[in-house]
């Protein structure tokens, strides 16, 4: 049997790579946070360096707000490590 984070986690098809749950539906952690660090990412190469992401983003997108709340700080420091001008 696949784990949690197995069935959750984005994989390559033919098509490319997917995600296989809605985003609402995910529960796992580890794969809410890659998720929605990638987005983060994806935001910050369209809008460029001093993009911003808010909740409202992230509900647009599908994420629930118990999601965004649990995750999306963690997510946001995971997709800006390193680059982000306020960082120590």
């Amino acid at each position: 049997m696949l784990s949690t984070t197995r069935k959750q986690t984005r994989f390559a098809t033919h098509d490319g790579h997917i995600w296989p749950q809605p985003r609402q539906r995910m529960t796992d952690a580890r794969a809410i946070r890659k998720r929605m660090a990638e987005e983060v990412k994806a935001e910050i190469n369209r809008a460029g360096a001093d993009a911003t992401i808010s909740a409202d983003d992230f509900r647009r997108l599908g994420w629930t707000d118990g999601q965004i709340n649990l995750h999306a700080a963690a997510a946001i420091d995971a997709a800006t490590a390193g680059k982000r001008r306020d960082a120590a």
